[in-house]
């Protein structure tokens, strides 16, 4: 269940922390909504980021959200075996709305 903590800017921030794969996905969640967001920064899942995402599930909770090819599964595998409670989301856009949007 999501929750929000802070009333910011005429809407509420997300309480959990959003975990995505890179820094441009950070900037396309801010577009959306309010959140505070940890980018892994590619699949080799280096100690500090995994240490920052471990702060966050034990503090506020996370939510798993990467792309759902090769690289974002496997970070998505390994995340939920070190945080079974962890949220997941997944963002899906063909190539046909992906046309559409850039069109």
């Amino acid at each position: 269940m999501l929750q929000c903590i802070n009333r910011i800017k005429g809407g509420y921030m997300l309480k959990q922390v959003i975990v995505v794969e890179g820094k441009s996905d950070i900037q396309r969640i801010a577009q959306a909504v309010d959140a505070d967001c940890i980018a892994t920064e590619g699949f080799t899942l280096r100690r500090g980021v995994i240490d920052m995402i471990r702060v966050a599930y034990e503090k506020r909770g996370i939510i798993i959200l990467t792309d759902p090819d090769t690289a974002g599964e496997r970070i998505r595998r390994v995340l939920t075996k070190k945080f079974p409670n962890a949220q997941h989301a997944l963002c899906l856009v063909t190539k046909r709305l992906q046309m559409m949007i850039l069109a």
